[in-house]
C-alpha cells in the first residue's frame, strides 16, 4: 500500500471509530423519525408512499384531506406495516381517535422538518444559528424556495438575500470568539456566509437564451455582492441542475471580472463531482484565477440531483451528464480534491461530504500539499452526520453546516431530498450507522 493511502486509511479508521460513539438523530430508533426511517429502509413500497405523503403534506389544509391521503397512500394490501405504525395510521383515519392522532401526526412531521430546516426566517433561526456556533461549527445559510416562477418572486428572493446579509451582520458580532472558526492560515474570515441559487433570481433563466440570462442574472446578483462586500459576508453561488451549470460558471466568472468586485475576496462557487465534465470546468476556473490573479472559494460536493439528471437525459434522449456508478463519483471526487489542493494558491477549498473516506482523502492530501489545517474547510448538511462533525471538531478542523431557512411548504422538497439521501442504499451514513457495514468496505479506495 502506498504511503499516502496508508495515511488515508489510518485517518479514516480513527475518524470512523470516533464517530461511531454516537448515533445520528435520524437513525435513533428511540425517536419517531428513527422508527419510521428504519422501516422505510426495509420496505421500498412504504418508503415511496411515506415520501409522497411528506411531500404533499403542507398542502393538506383540513383533517379530512389528511385522512383521505393516509387512506390512499398507506391502506394498501401490499404494505405490511409494523403494528405500531399500522395502529397509528388507523387511529388517524377512524372515529374519534382521529381528532387526537392527526394533531400528533402534524406535530411529528413538523418536528421532522425542524431537524433539517432551522427556522422560517433569520429571526426564528437565530437561536439555532448561535447554538451551532457555540458547538464549534460555522454556518452557510440557504434560503429555501429555489426557482422563481415570476419576476415578482425573483425580486422578492433578491430582497430576502440582501436582508439576510443585513440581519446576519447584526446577529453574529455578539457570538463568542472561536479561533478555529474566525481565522484561517491567512487571517480573519467572515462569520457571515450565505449560499445563493441563480434560479431564485431570474424566473426566465434558460441556456436557450444564454447571453440575456447571464446579463439579467448578473443584474440581480450585483446588489447581493455589494451588500456582502459592505457587511463582510462570504457568498457562494450554488450549483443546481445540469442545464444551469454553464450559466452559473459564466455568471460567476463575469462578475469576478468587473472592477466593482475586483477587491471582493469572499466569493465562491459550488462544483459537483457526479458530473463528467466537472474536471474540465475546474481546470478552466483555475486558469481563469491564474490569468485574473483571483482567489475564490470552491465548495466540492457529490451532487444532489442524480436521479433527476438521469431521468431528464433519458426523456430527451441526451447523453447522461452524471456518472451512473456511485463509486465513479467517489473516485472523481478524490481526483477533483487533489486538483483543487494542487492549486490552493488560487482556490480556497471547502470539501462537502458525509463520506469519511472522501473527507480523509482531502485532509491527508492537504497535508502533503503544504496547506495548513486551517486552510481547508469541511462542510456538511445541518441535521445530518452529527457524530462525524463532532469528531472532526475535536480534531481541530473547521466545520461549516449548510443551514436551510424557510417556510415548511417550499421546504418540504428539501426535506424529502434529505430523507431520500439518508435512506438510499448507497448512503454512507446509512451504511455506517444503520446497516453497520464493515470498515474495510466503507473506507476502501474507490475503484479498488
Amino acid at each position: 500500500m502506498p504511503k499516502i493511502e496508508k495515511e488515508i486509511q489510518e485517518f479514516s479508521k480513527n475518524l470512523l471509530a470516533q464517530s461511531r460513539n454516537q448515533i445520528p438523530s435520524v437513525f435513533n430508533k428511540e425517536w419517531w423519525i428513527g422508527k419510521i426511517l428504519d422501516f422505510s429502509m426495509k420496505d421500498k413500497n412504504f418508503k415511496l408512499e411515506l415520501f409522497r405523503f411528506i411531500d404533499v403534506f403542507p398542502t393538506l389544509t383540513t383533517n379530512a384531506h389528511i385522512r383521505s391521503h393516509i387512506e390512499e397512500y398507506f391502506k394498501r394490501e401490499d404494505l405490511r406495516l409494523p403494528s405500531h405504525i399500522r395502529l397509528g395510521l388507523l387511529a388517524a383515519t377512524e372515529g374519534l381517535t382521529s381528532t387526537l392522532a392527526i394533531p400528533a401526526l402534524k406535530k411529528n412531521i413538523h418536528h421532522m422538518a425542524k431537524i433539517f430546516i432551522s427556522g422560517e426566517n433569520t429571526q426564528d433561526a437565530s437561536k439555532n444559528l448561535e447554538k451551532i456556533w457555540n458547538s464549534g461549527i460555522a454556518c452557510t445559510i440557504d434560503l429555501l424556495g429555489e426557482k422563481a416562477v415570476s419576476e415578482k418572486e425573483a425580486l422578492e428572493h433578491q430582497k430576502n438575500y440582501i436582508e439576510l446579509i443585513e440581519k446576519l451582520s447584526e446577529l453574529t458580532p455578539s457570538w463568542k470568539e472561536n479561533k478555529s472558526l474566525d481565522f484561517n492560515h491567512e487571517g480573519r474570515i467572515p462569520r457571515n456566509n450565505i449560499s445563493v441559487k441563480i434560479s431564485a433570481l431570474n424566473s426566465q433563466i434558460s441556456p436557450v437564451n444564454y447571453d440575456e440570462s447571464v446579463s439579467i442574472t448578473k443584474e440581480k446578483i450585483r446588489p447581493i455582492f455589494r451588500k456582502a462586500q459592505e457587511k463582510n459576508c462570504t457568498v457562494y453561488l450554488d450549483m443546481e441542475h445540469y442545464q444551469l451549470k454553464n450559466l452559473t460558471l459564466s455568471i460567476f466568472k463575469s462578475l469576478m471580472e468587473e472592477s466593482e468586485f475586483s477587491q471582493f475576496k469572499e466569493a465562491g462557487i459550488v462544483l459537483q463531482a457526479y458530473l463528467k465534465d466537472t474536471e474540465e470546468d475546474l481546470k478552466n476556473l483555475i486558469n481563469f484565477c491564474q490569468e485574473k490573479n483571483k482567489k475564490v472559494y470552491v465548495r466540492l460536493v457529490k451532487g444532489a440531483y442524480w436521479d433527476a439528471e438521469q431521468i431528464w437525459a433519458g426523456l430527451n434522449n441526451w447523453s447522461c451528464p452524471v456518472y451512473l456508478n456511485k463509486e465513479d463519483t467517489d473516485a472523481n471526487y478524490e481526483k477533483l480534491s487533489l486538483l483543487i489542493l494542487e492549486n490552493h494558491h488560487f482556490i480556497k477549498p471547502a470539501f462537502a461530504s458525509h463520506n469519511i473516506r472522501s473527507l480523509s482523502h482531502a485532509i491527508i492530501q492537504a497535508r502533503h500539499h503544504d496547506l495548513p489545517q486551517t486552510g481547508l474547510e469541511i462542510q456538511m448538511l445541518w441535521g445530518m452526520a452529527e457524530p462525524i462533525k463532532k469528531a472532526l471538531v475535536s480534531f481541530g478542523y473547521r466545520i461549516r453546516d449548510y443551514v436551510p431557512i424557510g417556510e415548511l411548504v417550499p421546504g418540504m422538497a428539501y426535506l424529502v431530498r434529505r430523507l431520500l439521501e439518508n435512506t438510499s442504499n448507497e448512503s454512507f451514513l446509512r451504511q455506517s450507522f444503520s446497516d453497520i457495514k464493515e470498515e474495510e468496505k466503507l473506507l476502501k479506495k474507490p475503484g479498488s
